[in-house]
């Protein structure tokens, strides 16, 4: 991951803000792969992140449905599957808590020909998870929100590649309206996913509150 340009100021002082408390961290970055400016980084100690909204703060209540935005950008072979890991403390205090998980990743590139489907990364997750993760294969259509309206409580479903779509990599309002069908909240995961301007976690945040 190389940033060539500043980050979103609202996205990292988002994580900046759950980074600080222990709910997110830059496990698994290497070292001197994020590039954000010295003068960058000096702006953010002067800035107040008081009024940023935490997840571990959100106290889940039965039935509510949250979109988790992921980065399991993971090859089938799971040799490392730290992105995955690192959100599933999360994932699972929701669905324990009574709460509808429906997670939205992306992995690949179209321009590199290697984005695929997630099938595997829902079964590694029903694994770490020791309950059923569904997959279903969409997230931008009506059988996609039908889907997830008729799971119970407590219930986790991983939805089809974001980056299928040619939109999501640049933040198309269309598509990140159509993303947030698919519940009520949304939570962002991760660095490696909060740090992208996207449909699928920036868009997003203007249709659903989000943490």
């Amino acid at each position: 991951m190389k940033l060539n340009k500043n980050p979103p100021i609202d996205l990292i002082k988002k994580r900046i803000a759950n980074i600080s408390v222990g709910s997110s961290t830059l496990r698994g970055q290497p070292r001197g792969t994020i590039k954000i400016s010295r003068e960058y980084l000096k702006s953010l100690n002067l800035m107040d992140f008081s009024n940023i909204r935490k997840f571990e703060d959100r106290d889940v209540r039965p039935g509510e449905k949250y979109i988790f935005s992921a980065a399991f950008d993971v090859k089938p072979n799971l040799k490392n599957t730290e992105r995955i890991d690192e959100e599933v403390e999360d994932i699972k205090r929701i669905s324990d808590s009574g709460g509808t998980v429906a997670i939205i990743s992306h992995q690949g590139r179209l321009e590199y020909g290697d984005v695929i489907h997630l099938d595997f990364v829902a079964k590694y997750l029903s694994g770490k998870l020791n309950r059923n993760v569904h997959y279903f294969p969409e997230n931008n259509t009506d059988n996609s929100v039908k889907f997830m309206n008729e799971l119970g409580n407590g219930s986790i479903a991983l939805l089809g590649n974001t980056r299928f779509h040619p939109g999501e990599v640049k933040n198309d309002a269309e598509l990140a309206e159509k993303f947030s069908r698919l519940g009520d909240f949304v939570v962002v995961g991760g660095f490696t996913k909060a740090h992208r301007a996207h449909s699928s976690n920036n868009g997003i945040l203007k249709y659903k509150p989000g943490f």
